[in-house]
């Protein structure tokens, strides 16, 4: 992921790094409770990545119970 991203919504973030194929689907995962930043809930729907999530330059996403993205600043 490209360190431009750092400072924009987390929907915005899924969006591009094609975790969620659009924004709507994103706001109702979030919603629904199934939206998870380093093992942590996200429940708001304006949360915005930082740098301060990001360990050793990797972030975890998890989409639901089974799926899971690595995302890496570059």
């Amino acid at each position: 992921m490209p360190s431009n991203l750092l400072g924009q919504k987390v929907i915005d973030v899924l969006v591009e790094i094609k975790a969620i194929p659009s924004k709507s689907e994103g706001r109702r995962l979030i919603q629904q409770g199934g939206l998870y930043i380093n093992n942590e809930k996200v429940s708001d729907m304006d949360f915005v990545i930082d740098s301060s999530l990001f360990k050793d330059g990797e972030m975890l996403v998890r989409k639901g119970k089974k799926t899971f993205y690595r995302v890496v600043l570059v």
